[in-house]
């Protein structure tokens, strides 16, 4: 028997006093810089359908759990004696649960980035960076869908760690269930599960791509698969039921439905060559107001020059990453070599929805980060046991790469000490609209706060998310719900959408939606101007549709 000694008895110890550290220090960052902008990234403001009906509710597929997590950890910090009379205060709440899943995910990071390197600075220097990133810490300061789903996700790929050692099935039955649970909370992260069936069939052979299958593996990969399909047939079969969605055929077909996925999931070659720039973009705060490679182009100056050679750099740099790591693959250990396996896999993976949604949606870029920290870590490892020369460059990449992530801090602060106006100018819109009247809204700021916070669900018609889901159709759609509204003695408002300019309306829902812009031309020639509203972007126009003035 080998002898007990305080070595490892300080390893131990670190293992668990390093990762709560790392997580009491996030959460304490994270909660002191919440943001008070509820459009610093996208969709935020949805918790407000909770703060409005009062109520558990489910969301659409995407995102299903959601404003019930929401619903749940209110009612949980109200037991606790925490109070909000406010919205804002209600915002704040809600990004108080994103701040503690987020450093929970830190956490969990910071400890299998340690068992990847068996190095606790390159560990902790690697959870800073990841940490740090514009996409994460984004969501990690704002009340937004995917982090509670990322957290699940990331502990869900730690038991499937611990589960490796262990004959027992037990554990890989908990990673299934939790990774069930992140999909119904935010649907893509169900795609970092990849990396557990190839930890399962590389366990400890060594070496870099052998899989080895035996009676007992199978036996863990099929405890993992089946108890997160079932967990996931009882979340989303209770969840469909208690929205009224009848009968197990409707309930199949509600699941495999994406009501954007005729605008969105496709590929193009436009997307692709976005795909770097979208990387640095949630990874720095560069280019905040992006609008395309065209847009960029068209500048022609040096302001958009540079993020083009800061793309141009990056990349190249980690193509360089990638070549020394080839090089120095046969000085890498068993556990790099699993590390850099399970990044490059994840990172495979979890770049999908990137690629086929959105590469610039930052929610989606939050996994691949992850994934990206770890091969980053590991190659600059690689890179500092050459000679001194290369020791002094990982070094020095490290510290300008840290650097350039905590600049994301100012940008940052800037939305924790904002003021959130909208919030009052919706109110102010909220006032002038009378009980049977319809606002037919854009996506703009105030729409999005009116709709969630404020408005009654008959009297309120968001035209561009009918048009993703309908097409061209949203138009006839439209005009029957005018017909109703006048019917009953309503009146009939236009906020944003009328006022688009012609190319913009073209560049989403002419191309994307098939919806053209002539389509609403007799409600912009028949409206007249009420109000103006103040956004972050200009002035948003409301009108009211006269139908009886030429």
């Amino acid at each position: 028997m080998t002898p007990y000694t305080s070595a490892d008895g300080n390893a131990r110890l670190h293992r668990v006093f390093i990762p709560v550290l790392t997580l009491f220090a996030f959460a304490s960052v994270f909660v002191a810089l919440r943001s008070n902008d509820f459009f610093t990234v996208d969709g935020a403001f949805r918790c407000f359908d909770v703060y409005r009906l009062h109520r558990f509710m489910f969301d659409i597929n995407n995102h299903l759990l959601y404003l019930f997590d929401v619903s749940a950890w209110t009612q949980f910090t109200r037991w606790l004696g925490f109070r909000y009379e406010t919205p804002l205060q209600f915002f704040s709440d809600v990004e108080i649960m994103n701040c503690l899943a987020g450093a929970g995910c830190l956490a969990i990071f910071c400890f299998l980035l340690f068992l990847a390197t068996s190095s606790w600075p390159h560990a902790l220097v690697g959870t800073l960076g990841y940490g740090f990133c514009r996409a994460f810490i984004a969501q990690a300061t704002n009340a937004n869908q995917p982090m509670l789903g990322i957290f699940w996700s990331f502990a869900a790929l730690y038991f499937a760690v611990l589960s490796l050692k262990r004959i027992s099935c037990w554990l890989a039955c908990v990673s299934g269930f939790l990774f069930a649970l992140a999909m119904a909370t935010y649907q893509s992260t169900i795609l970092l599960a990849f990396i557990v069936v190839v930890l399962m069939f590389t366990g400890r052979s060594g070496n870099l791509g052998r899989f080895v299958f035996n009676r007992h593996r199978f036996l863990k990969f099929c405890a993992f698969v089946f108890s997160g399909i079932i967990t996931s047939v009882v979340i989303f079969a209770g969840a469909y039921h208690y929205m009224g969605v009848g009968g197990p055929g409707a309930m199949v077909r509600r699941f495999f439905w994406h009501q954007e996925a005729r605008v969105y999931l496709r590929m193009s070659i436009g997307k692709v060559a976005n795909i770097p720039i979208g990387m640095l973009r949630n990874t720095f705060p560069i280019l905040p107001s992006y609008n395309g490679l065209h847009g960029l182009m068209a500048r022609k100056d040096l302001a958009s020059l540079a993020p083009l050679i800061l793309v141009a750099v990056f990349s190249g740099f980690l193509l360089f990453c990638g070549v020394r790591l080839w090089q120095g693959r046969a000085r890498l250990n068993h556990s790099e070599k699993i590390g850099v396996l399970s990044a490059a896999v994840g990172f495979t993976f979890t770049m999908l929805p990137v690629v086929l949604y959105d590469p610039m949606y930052d929610k989606l870029w939050i996994q691949p980060l992850a994934c990206l920290a770890v091969f980053l870590v590991i190659s600059l490892r690689v890179i500092s046991r050459g000679s001194k020369l290369s020791f002094l460059i990982s070094r020095t990449v490290s510290v300008l790469i840290i650097a350039g992530l905590a600049s994301n801090l100012g940008w940052v602060m800037r939305a924790h000490v904002s003021k959130p106006y909208q919030l009052a100018e919706a109110q102010r819109l909220s006032g002038m609209l009378e009980k049977g009247d319809l606002l037919v809204g854009d996506w703009d700021e105030i729409s999005d706060i009116y709709s969630s916070l404020l408005a009654d669900e008959d009297h309120y018609f968001s035209f561009p998310t009918e048009a993703v889901i309908s097409g061209v159709e949203a138009v006839s759609r439209l005009s029957d719900v005018i017909s109703k509204t006048r019917e009953r003695g309503g009146h009939v408002y236009f906020l944003s959408i009328l006022d688009q300019q012609e190319d913009t309306w073209n560049s989403y829902l002419g191309t994307r939606c098939g919806v053209p812009y002539d389509a609403l031309q007799i409600y912009r020639e028949k409206s007249k101007v009420r109000d103006v509203f103040q956004t972050k972007s200009g002035d948003t126009v409301l009108r009211e549709f006269w139908p009886g003035e030429n």
